[in-house]
């Protein structure tokens, strides 16, 4: 018996070293997407502004009610799959402006790349999911004649502003 006590004993140190030094993913079940935020969060060494939109964003990922009645937030992260993330983003469809849908998007996504870095979960599933497009905007660009009537136009007018 006190032999079976120490082998059991050098095999747990065994699977805690591997466990720490990373080679073990450990059990998610107990971590939520909200934990994964403010870890994210907390790492983050970016602009105080860019935290800011961050939290904010964060704030609204976490809130964002799914069809069911459960909370985004409240999900562990062993239950986040491209599925789920779907549906908060079919929520957001025509409640928010799809630049801000793509941000958070974006948010989203870099905070599950944290959670894996972390270990928490085996893969970024938010890049799985059909994320919000952003509205591209072409430039009204003048044509060449109006570019020349416009100079013409400076030069006569303030020649400084024209050089």
């Amino acid at each position: 018996m006190n032999g079976e006590r120490a082998v059991a004993e050098v095999a747990l140190a065994r699977v805690k070293l591997r466990v720490d030094s990373g080679e073990v993913v450990r059990g998610t079940t107990a971590r939520s997407v909200a934990a994964a935020c403010d870890m994210y969060l907390a790492k983050a060494g970016t602009e105080l502004q860019t935290i800011r939109t961050d939290r904010s964003r964060c704030r609204r990922i976490c809130s964002t009610m799914l069809p069911g009645g459960q909370m985004f937030g409240s999900l562990a992260l062993a239950k986040v799959v491209w599925r789920r993330i779907d549906e908060m983003y079919a929520k957001w469809a025509g409640r928010l402006d799809p630049t801000t849908q793509a941000r958070c998007a974006s948010t989203l996504s870099k905070v599950l790349d944290c959670a894996k870095g972390a270990g928490w979960v085996r893969e970024n599933v938010a890049l799985q999911a059909k994320r919000p497009k952003v509205p591209s905007q072409k430039p009204d660009v003048p044509i060449t004649v109006d570019v020349r009537v416009a100079l013409d136009c400076a030069r006569e007018a303030d020649f400084s502003l024209y050089a």
